[in-house]
């Protein structure tokens, strides 16, 4: 069986793979603006006796570079999937040590 930080950090990853993909989606469908030395603020609010989603917070950050450009952002695309790749693989990982919860 799963322990519990194990379980926590499992949870919190998946969370911000949630929220990861969301915001992915919207750079595949977005076609007008690039996202210059913006970022990702990733939050988590470290009390486990919280028991939902909401213990996870993740926001684009810093807009102050943001340019009306045609063919969207395909770099800031590309660093959400390298993100997503590797949380993703935390996960996996955590998965095949321990087991399903």
């Amino acid at each position: 069986k799963i322990g519990n930080s194990e379980s926590i950090r499992r949870r919190v990853v998946c969370n911000f793979l949630h929220q990861l993909n969301v915001i992915r989606k919207w750079f595949e469908d977005n076609q007008s603006l690039r996202f210059y030395s913006s970022s990702l603020l990733f939050v988590y609010e470290g009390d486990v006796s919280v028991d939902n989603n909401d213990v996870t917070n993740l926001r684009m950050i810093d807009f102050c570079h943001v340019q009306r450009e045609s063919g969207g952002d395909p770099g800031y695309l590309h660093g959400l999937q390298n993100v997503i790749k590797v949380l993703s693989d935390i996960v996996r990982v955590e998965h095949q040590r321990s087991g399903p919860e």
